[in-house]
């Protein structure tokens, strides 16, 4: 899960400044267990700290993903923000749409980094999604 002062360490260290529209995001990530869209956190932080540019939100949520502090899901609904960093898996929810995290086993992990590496690849992360009912849904 993102830990807003280890994300400002981060920040810092690539030299970037931390700006109360940054802190503000970041506020908003730490610890979220959702998955949201970007337009869910503008309209957190606009919400916080009226007239806050939409292009200065975005601008620092990509900054947060180049950086590997959080990565992007596409969705059929957009593009999905997850602050967890740790080995997990997806299931997208056919019926209502939600994203949950599974945990991912540190075996399954290696084996898929072992497979793709069979194959040539590189690989720099592994995604695992699936399809299926949420817990709600079932």
């Amino acid at each position: 899960m993102l830990d807003a002062g280890y994300a400002e360490q981060a920040l810092k260290a690539k030299g970037m400044r931390i700006t109360p529209q940054r802190r503000a995001i970041l506020a908003y990530l730490d610890g979220n267990e959702q998955h949201p869209r970007i337009d869910e956190i503008a309209q957190h932080v606009q919400h916080e700290m009226p007239g806050v540019a939409l292009s200065t939100i975005y601008n620092n949520v990509h900054d947060l993903v180049d950086l590997g502090l959080i990565t992007e899901l596409s969705e059929k609904d957009g593009i999905h923000l997850d602050p967890e960093m740790e080995p997990h898996a997806h299931l997208h929810c056919s019926s209502c749409g939600k994203i949950v995290d599974v945990s991912l086993d540190q075996t399954i992990e290696s084996d898929i980094v072992k497979a793709a590496k069979l194959s040539g690849m590189k690989p720099r992360k592994v995604s695992v999604d699936m399809e299926g009912l949420c817990p709600s849904c079932a």
